[in-house]
């Protein structure tokens, strides 16, 4: 997989005690591309809560956050995700309407909730198919840090 940047921030929100937040997106490897929009990394790097602001995008992302994967819906509404000190994200962003295609679940089920992946799966399902179905585990072997590949090899998330 390349791991050409597509977009980098670092933020700082001045008004909640200079807290940071680094996002990055990375272009998906070609054999994924017809599926996601881009993978993307964000570290909060900070002593306090982050307030990270969530646009609608018609999007469904299918995310690791710290060692929890959790698939995110589209959203009709912004809101505010709160990320507690040492957050670590590892997200896989399906382009609009890909998504029963990678999971194969209707978007409409999603619509407007965060839930866990496990959930949405089944007990029984082996999350890791997912995982390597979805590049995840690609993603996170290439990009991640040493903690973040053991997210991937530890089982069903």
């Amino acid at each position: 997989m390349s791991k050409l940047i597509r977009r980098s921030a670092l933020v700082t929100d001045e008004h909640a005690g200079g807290n940071v937040s680094e996002y990055r997106e990375y272009r998906p490897p070609l054999p994924l591309a017809e599926h996601f929009l881009c993978f993307w990394t964000q570290t909060v790097s900070s002593q306090a809560e982050f307030p990270q602001l969530v646009l609608p995008d018609c999007c469904v992302d299918i995310i690791l956050i710290n060692e929890t994967a959790v698939v995110v819906g589209p959203w009709t509404e912004f809101f505010v995700a709160h990320l507690p000190p040492g957050t670590n994200i590892i997200g896989a962003r399906c382009y609009p309407g890909h998504v029963p295609n990678v999971l194969g679940i209707p978007a409409s089920e999603l619509l407007n909730q965060s839930v866990p992946l496990r959930r949405r799966m089944g007990p029984r399902r082996d999350c890791s198919v997912c995982a390597y179905r979805t590049g995840i585990h690609s993603f996170v072997k290439n990009v991640g840090d040493g903690d973040s590949v053991n997210w991937a090899h530890g089982g069903c998330w």
